[in-house]
């Protein structure tokens, strides 16, 4: 695996883990929330499936700039300068 492959994809094992712990967080927070009027139930399906996928599309994407920006490096560089 190369050096962007291997940042990215620690880059999405985060956005897959925050995600989890965060619909785990929020179907009970959801339910004591419910009496709030905004017009959304506390366990809608549609609405989970977007936030999951926006959250992990937006996760993704930050995860890619800087794996791009490892991949350009120059190994040799980057001892020399730690």
């Amino acid at each position: 695996m190369g050096i962007m492959s291997t940042a990215a994809l620690e880059g999405f094992r985060v956005c897959v883990l925050g995600t989890l712990a965060g619909v785990a967080l929020a179907v009970p927070v959801g339910r004591a929330l419910n009496s709030l009027p905004f017009g959304v139930s506390s366990t809608d399906a549609l609405t989970f499936g977007v936030v999951i996928l926006l959250m992990l599309t937006v996760g993704s994407a930050a995860s890619l700039f800087p794996a791009r920006r490892a991949a350009r490096l120059e190994p040799i560089q980057v001892l020399r300068d730690e």
